[in-house]
């Protein structure tokens, strides 16, 4: 059964979803009512119809939660709870006189089961078209993060005479923490490499962030050591303290002989 909302929207959205599949699923005991013609009674019609809703909700819970390996335990219960309401319809416990006369019991079953299809019917319908809006922003809000993932960490492909770098992130999900850069300035080649732990927008972000306070301190020269110490010490009370990035760095100065890097 196709789970119909994301279970962070639970309960709101599930307990309505429910609401509109037990109405959906009322008219199968009013139909099987309706088969009885004269003997028909709206007491054991209305029981029936909320039985067949209760079986139908358990089914859509299981569906929805991928509780599978209830499944067959609730497909051994419901005729168990089927047996017991045979027993109880054939101990009378299901009928009761309310002075109708058959055409007006039938007519009454009829509209009944109009009704409560046509109500579960347009909760599911307007659940559906919800949650459809939902994921269609939730979407647009990922493809958003895709593109800026891929503004902050474009591919490289750098050739200077000696040297030629070649570089590409590809995150695992649609946003992620994985940073390559290079700096060229002064004479001077810095290529970085990080992985900020963990995976998602949030990593992404604090990806960012290094990104952009790496190239800051970089304007005010020094040494590998001492701009990744000042690094650290800027975005060390800006992160979560749960967070880290492992970083590799290696400056390349071109042409200088075997003094280089």
């Amino acid at each position: 059964m196709m789970r119909l909302f994301p279970r962070r929207e639970c309960p709101d959205y599930f307990i309505i979803s429910t609401i509109g599949v037990f109405l959906l699923f009322m008219p199968v005991g009013f139909q099987f009512e309706l088969a009885r013609g004269g003997d028909a009674n709206w007491a054991r019609g209305l029981a029936n119809a909320g039985f067949g809703g209760v079986i139908a909700c358990v089914w859509f819970a299981l569906g929805t939660f991928r509780l599978w390996w209830l499944m067959p335990f609730w497909a051994a219960g419901q005729f168990l709870l089927g047996a017991v309401m045979g027993r109880l319809d054939q101990a009378g416990r299901l009928t009761w006189d309310a002075g109708l006369s058959s055409n007006a019991t039938l007519n009454l079953l009829i509209a009944l089961s109009m009704a409560t299809l046509g109500c579960g019917f347009a909760i599911l319908i307007h659940t559906m078209i919800k949650t459809t809006r939902r994921t269609q922003a939730a979407r647009a809000e990922l493809d958003v993060a895709r593109r800026v993932h891929e503004s902050i960490v474009p591919p490289i492909d750098l050739r200077i005479p000696g040297v030629r770098v070649l570089a590409r992130s590809r995150a695992s999900s649609t946003m992620g923490g994985d940073l390559i850069d290079v700096v060229r300035r002064d004479g001077e080649l810095d290529l970085f490499v990080a992985d900020v732990s963990g995976h998602g927008v949030k990593a992404g972000i604090v990806m960012a962030m290094l990104k952009s306070a790496v190239r800051t301190r970089l304007g005010s020269g020094g040494t590998l050591g001492e701009i990744l110490a000042d690094v650290n010490r800027a975005l060390e009370g800006l992160t979560d303290p749960s967070m880290f990035a492992t970083l590799a760095c290696v400056r390349i100065r071109p042409g200088a002989g075997g003094d280089g890097v």
